[in-house]
């Protein structure tokens, strides 16, 4: 309680917590407080199947808080296209009803700006993995601003 307390009390226009890739109460406690939940999915059979549990914790999360909250968007991760599962993600994503969100390569970029412990908008400013980041946080941002609005 203290936890969700102090988030709650944070001064941001932004507050991003990234959870650990299991469930736990960790992610039952941010699902409590979440305005919008970003769900990262890669293309394999393992991933599919650990987003089918994470949505049953947010469906959970809907029903103690009720009004639809928090919403979700499924962040097609990783993608290979030149796979048949990662030509087919956004597809088997849809079928969860719930929003699908903008894909993030598996691009080198990432890894190696990660390793010299830059974004990647700092190591490689035009290269296709900003342009799909800046997609990702401006559908976020539109979705928060829609959530907000109904809010009101």
């Amino acid at each position: 309680r203290r936890w969700i307390d102090t988030v709650l009390g944070i001064e941001a226009d932004f507050l991003v917590i990234d959870c650990p890739p299991h469930l736990s109460a960790v992610a039952e406690a941010v699902l409590g407080v979440a305005d919008l939940v970003l769900v990262p999915c890669g293309a394999s059979a393992a991933d599919i199947s650990a987003t089918a549990k994470t949505l049953d914790l947010v469906r959970r999360a809907r029903q103690v808080r009720g009004g639809g909250q928090p919403p979700a968007l499924l962040v097609p991760s990783r993608i290979d296209r030149r796979t048949g599962a990662g030509r087919a993600i956004e597809a088997a994503l849809k079928e969860f009803g719930e929003p699908v969100g903008p894909a993030i390569g598996q691009r080198a970029a990432f890894a190696d700006a990660l390793g010299a412990g830059e974004w990647i908008g700092q190591y490689a400013p035009r290269s296709p993995g900003v342009a799909e980041i800046e997609a990702l946080a401006a559908t976020v941002e539109r979705m928060l601003k829609h959530g907000q609005a109904k809010r009101r």
